[in-house]
């Protein structure tokens, strides 16, 4: 398990960041990955499995936040749109290992 009171990735605090994983049979079951840095939040969980060099990795959960554009210029992406306490439920999934996330391939 992990822990971060707090940290930086580009312009986006990452507060109160939490991480839970296990080995699973090919692969890692990330049981909880979660922050909340006041106005924005993220509860997630998924695997990651390899296969005879074949990658998958799912992740689902939910992410809040009160300004979608701030949100969205602080992780250096184009405001292309605003809203205003935003939900988002996602359930991806895509061919490569977690830290290669491709959303034109995800699923």
């Amino acid at each position: 398990d992990l822990r971060v009171n707090n940290f930086r990735l580009g312009e986006y605090d990452f507060v109160n960041t939490y991480l839970s994983t296990e080995k699973i049979n090919h692969g890692l079951k990330i049981n909880t990955i979660s922050f909340d840095n006041g106005y924005s939040r993220l509860n997630a969980s998924g695997e990651w499995t390899s296969d005879h060099n074949q990658n998958n990795s799912y992740l689902h959960g939910l992410f809040y936040t009160k300004h979608l554009s701030q949100t969205l210029k602080e992780l250096e992406i184009n405001p292309f749109m605003d809203a205003k306490n935003v939900n988002i439920n996602f359930n991806l999934g895509w061919n490569n290992t977690p830290l290669h996330f491709d959303p034109l391939h995800a699923n």
